[in-house]
């Protein structure tokens, strides 16, 4: 099976020597690399092959490195050597040579799993059996490989499931789709993530084809959404917010006058009067705006998180991009609609004590007494709404930048990857990996055919007179 992964190995590695022509940029040299890992069924490593492509400007010396078992020049230049893990020499247009890497550590440590109706079975010993049979391929972090290569290739993951094997095949963590007379089950894994996919289905005659894994750079060109509606929202938002926190400052201001005031009785009681007459108005103008805050926050949090058909909110998911903003918002909602419900308290008990400042001067007192109380209750109001506004603040240009941040993850355009077969080689052009498992086939049973006696010419001649 391993001389036949190595012919595969080979006869890629001649196609794409034909296919993959290099145009050199000011006869600068260029350097690939395609890892091949030949793997277990169980998907410990067995073989690395390392396939590399040099590029040299016309008549141009070159010198390449590799850790090889052995290493074959494909490409047919005589005037290339090897010796040991060096190979040297002067070439015009395209080098292509085959390594068996020794000692590698490959970046994903591999690892599948079996079972048959819940109980663990060897890899060696499922082929052919029939029942419930689950599937589990894990692709970790290998802490012996240069840490370069799972930080920012996507792992990709393939297998395919003959129809006429398995039936009833559900995954976790990967896609199912169909595929003629079979089902592939396909698995991806972020750069830096890892990849855990559950396969399980009913097989009769349990054979499974090998296991394909992929690793490229990961490069997504994805347009940022237009968000302006949104930010607008927010930033009328942030703004209304800030105009309340500079009325409830006046608020809290007014109100120590007030008590200063109340405190004091020197001077006149209309004086007083016109003190509580001026800040019932103030108060009056403060309660009107808080309900156009909560107005405007309702309303946002229902273009966040609207409401389903029986009434219930639509359930956000940790996977959504905006579920932080969608769950603050909600909670500022909620937070607010308390605030709002206290002010329109707070208004109404400032009624009483305006009809108890226009009553009889004995009422002074109390008044005063509850002017203090308000003075204290505005002064909270006053440093719980600078709180509120200086949180709020940022909101708009914390959402562009998280945007900003997720759509980053999906871009390693200045990702420059290091030779995988050789540090001495540094940067190179590209380097990708293909790893596959080992199939699992039934052996097929040879029948022992037990060969006749040979007849001689004087028994066959007198078995044409027997019966």
């Amino acid at each position: 099976m391993r001389s036949k992964f190595a012919r595969i190995v080979l006869a890629a590695a001649l196609v794409l020597a034909i296919c993959m022509s290099s145009v050199l940029a000011d006869g600068a040299d260029t350097r690939e690399e395609m890892v091949y890992g030949l793997l277990s069924a169980t998907g410990k490593v067995e073989q690395v092959i390392a396939v590399n492509y040099i590029t040299s400007q016309e008549g141009s010396a070159f010198t390449d490195y590799g850790e090889y078992r052995d290493m074959v020049e494909l490409s047919g230049y005589p005037n290339i050597k090897i010796v040991d893990d060096i190979l040297t020499g002067n070439a015009d247009g395209e080098v292509v040579y085959q390594g068996t890497l020794s000692g590698h550590e490959l970046p994903w440590s591999i690892g599948v799993k079996y079972s048959l109706d819940g109980a663990s079975v060897a890899a060696d010993d499922i082929a052919g059996a029939s029942g419930r049979v689950t599937i589990t391929i894990t692709a970790e972090p290998n802490d012996k490989a240069d840490s370069v290569y799972f930080g920012n290739y996507m792992l990709q993951m393939s297998l395919t499931l003959p129809r006429g094997v398995f039936a009833n095949v559900a995954a976790q963590g990967a896609s199912v789709a169909n595929g003629g007379d079979s089902r592939i089950v396909t698995g991806t894994a972020m750069p830096g993530k890892p990849l855990s996919v559950v396969i399980e289905a009913d097989a009769s005659g349990f054979e499974c084809e090998s296991v394909s894994f992929t690793a490229v750079p990961l490069n997504f060109a994805i347009d940022a959404p237009d968000m302006s509606a949104l930010t607008e929202q927010l930033t009328t938002l942030t703004d209304a917010i800030a105009a309340i926190n500079a009325a409830s400052a006046e608020l809290s201001q007014g109100m120590a006058a007030l008590a200063q005031g109340a405190s004091s009785m020197s001077g006149s009681y209309g004086q007083l009067v016109g003190s509580v007459d001026t800040f019932k108005a103030q108060l009056g103008t403060l309660t009107a705006s808080s309900k156009e805050i909560k107005t405007a926050l309702d309303t946002l949090n229902l273009t966040l998180n609207p409401k389903l058909e029986d009434g219930t909110t639509e359930e956000i998911s940790p996977e959504d991009p905006l579920a932080a903003l969608r769950f603050g918002i909600s909670d500022l909602a909620a937070q607010y609609a308390v605030y709002n419900s206290g002010m329109q308290g707070y208004n109404t008990a400032f009624g009483l004590i305006a009809s108890g400042a226009s009553g009889s001067a004995e009422s002074v007192q109390q008044l005063a007494d509850g002017a203090a109380q308000l003075a204290d209750g505005a002064s909270a109001l006053s440093g719980g709404m600078a709180q509120l506004a200086e949180q709020t603040a940022l909101i708009p240009q914390a959402i562009e930048t998280e945007i900003s941040g997720i759509l980053a993850s999906f871009s390693h355009e200045n990702f420059r990857p290091i030779s995988f077969a050789d540090a001495r080689n540094g940067e190179v052009d590209s380097v990708q990996f293909i790893m596959r498992t080992q199939p699992i086939r039934v052996t097929p049973t040879v029948a022992v055919i037990q060969a006749e006696p040979e007849v001689g010419i004087w028994e066959r001649f007198l078995n044409l007179f027997r019966d």
